[in-house]
C-alpha cells in the first residue's frame, strides 16, 4: 500500500504583508507562489508509476507571476511523463539514465516557455503590476516593456521524483531537498548540490541556460519514504542533519504510530479505519506546516511525500483493529487470536495490549495461572519496548517486575 500526501501552503512573511495598512487599503495579496502535486497515474502507455513534484516560484518583485510559472512547471512534466513513459523505461532498462536527464530537461524546458510565452501573449502584463514594479523595481519596468526578460516573472524552481515498480528518478532544477529513506530509521539527501544555489540565489527555469542546469539521481531499490520539500523548510532550521532529526525523521515516525489507529472512531469497518489513520496523519501535517513556518523561515512552504506500507503492516494493523474490537464487544477469544497474530507481525500495540491483558487477569487467577500470565506479560511487554523503546512501556515492566518478583524469581 502507498500513501502519498502533498501541501503548499503561504509563507507567514506573505501573510503579514498582507496585513500592511498600505496593502489593505488597495486589497493586494501575496499568493503562496509554492505549488506540488502527488499521485499514482497511468501513462498512455498502461504504465502506472508514482509522482511527486514540488516547485517553488520566487520572490521578489519581479517575479510576479511565478505562482502560475510553478504551476505551469508541474502540468508540463506531469504531461511529458504520461505520453512518454514507455520511452522513458526503454531508457531505464538499459541503464541510460543520465540520458532521461538530457531528454527530460530538454523538454520541460522548450514546453514551459512554450506556456510562459502563451499566457503573457494572452495575459499582457497589467498597469497595476508594473505599478506595483515600479515602486520596487523601478528599473526592470521599461526593460519588461520591451520585451527584455520578460519569462523571469514566471520563473521557478522545480523538484520531482517519478517511480515504476523496478526504478525511482528524481531531477532538480535550482535549491529544495530530496530525503529519502529505505528503513523508516535513517534518512539520505542523494541529489548533487548545485553550486549556484546559495543564500537566495538560485537556478531556475526562466534562465537562460536552464536546460543544463537539471541534475539528477535514480536507484532501482524503492525507498520506503520519500520527501520533496522546497527551501521554506529546509531554512526553518540550521541545517541538514537537524532538518531530518526535527522535520522528516518525525513526519515519517507518525505513519509508523500505532496510536493512530484509536483517533478516529467514526469507522464502520477495518478498512476505513486505516484509511482514516493515514488521513489523520496528512492533517496532522498540514496542521504543522503553518506553524513551521511561522516559528522558522517564514517562506512558503510545501512538502511532498509517498510512503511505502508493506502488506505485513497491513495486515498486523487488521487484525490489531478487529481483535481489540472483538475484544471490547466480549468476544474476548477472538480478539486475543488476533491480537497475538498483530504481535507475530511486529504490530508493538499489539504486544502492549496483550501484555496489559495478562496483568489485568492476573488478580482473576490462581497461583499456578498467576505465574504464567506474570511470565507472558513480561514477555509481551519486552517484546515491545524493544522495538519501540518507548518509555511508558519500560516503565510497565519496572512496575511488573516490582509487583511480581516472587513470580517471575520462581519462573526462573
Amino acid at each position: 500500500m502507498q500513501v502519498v500526501f502533498a501541501k503548499s501552503v503561504q509563507g507567514e512573511s506573505h501573510k503579514r504583508r498582507e496585513q500592511e495598512i498600505e496593502n489593505l487599503k488597495n486589497n493586494r495579496t501575496f499568493p503562496c507562489q509554492d505549488k506540488s502535486l502527488a499521485g499514482e497515474f497511468t501513462s498512455g502507455d498502461g504504465i502506472k508509476f508514482t509522482f511527486l513534484c514540488a516547485c517553488d516560484g520566487h520572490g521578489g518583485a519581479s517575479y510576479f507571476r511565478s505562482d502560475k510559472g510553478a504551476d505551469f512547471a508541474i502540468q508540463v512534466l506531469q504531461d511529458i511523463l504520461i505520453r512518454n513513459m514507455k520511452r522513458i523505461n526503454e531508457l531505464a532498462v538499459n541503464g541510460e539514465f543520465k540520458k532521461i536527464k538530457e531528454q527530460l530537461s530538454l523538454a520541460i524546458t522548450k514546453r514551459w516557455k512554450e506556456k510562459v510565452v502563451n499566457d503573457i501573449s494572452e495575459n499582457p502584463i497589467t498597469e497595476l503590476e508594473y505599478q506595483y514594479l515600479s515602486e520596487e523595481k523601478p528599473e526592470t519596468v521599461e526593460k519588461y516593456k520591451q520585451g527584455i526578460g520578460v519569462t523571469s516573472i514566471y520563473g521557478c524552481t522545480m523538484i520531482a521524483y517519478f517511480a515504476t515498480e523496478s526504478y525511482w528518478y528524481a531531477l532538480q532544477i535550482g535549491d529544495g531537498d530530496l530525503a529519502i529513506s529505505y528503513d523508516g530509521k535513517t534518512f539520505e539527501m542523494p541529489m548533487p548540490e548545485d553550486a549556484e544555489c546559495f543564500l537566495n540565489q538560485t537556478t531556475s527555469l526562466c534562465d537562460d541556460n536552464a536546460v543544463n542546469e537539471f541534475r539528477w539521481i535514480s536507484n532501482t531499490t524503492i525507498p520506503q519514504f520519500v520527501f520533496c520539500s522546497t527551501d521554506g523548510i529546509a531554512n526553518s532550521f540550521k541545517d541538514n542533519t537537524t532538518l531530518i532529526s526535527n522535520f522528516y525523521l518525525p513526519v515519517s515516525q507518525l505513519f509508523n504510530e500505532e496510536d493512530q489507529y484509536e483517533k478516529c472512531h467514526q469507522c464502520k469497518n477495518n478498512i476505513c479505519d486505516i484509511k482514516c489513520r493515514f488521513e489523520l496523519c496528512k492533517v496532522e501535517i498540514e496542521n504543522y506546516l503553518p506553524l513551521l513556518s511561522k516559528k522558522g523561515s517564514g517562506d512558503d512552504i510545501t512538502l511532498v511525500l509517498a510512503v511505502q506500507i508493506d502488506d505485513a503492516k497491513i495486515q498486523s494493523i487488521l487484525n490489531y483493529l478487529r481483535g481489540t474490537k472483538l475484544y471490547k464487544n466480549g468476544q474476548k477469544d477472538k480478539g486475543i487470536t488476533l491480537l497475538k497474530q498483530a504481535s507475530l507481525l511486529g504490530n508493538n500495540k499489539a504486544l502492549e495490549r496483550l501484555g496489559d491483558k495478562c496483568v489485568d487477569a492476573i488478580i482473576k487467577v490462581n497461583e499456578s495461572q498467576r505465574k504464567k500470565l506474570v511470565s507472558n506479560a513480561l514477555r509481551y511487554y519486552t517484546d515491545a519496548y524493544e522495538n519501540s523503546k518507548d518509555p511508558s512501556i519500560l516503565l510497565k515492566i519496572d512496575n511488573l517486575k516490582r509487583d511480581y518478583q516472587t513470580e517471575l524469581l520462581e519462573n526462573v
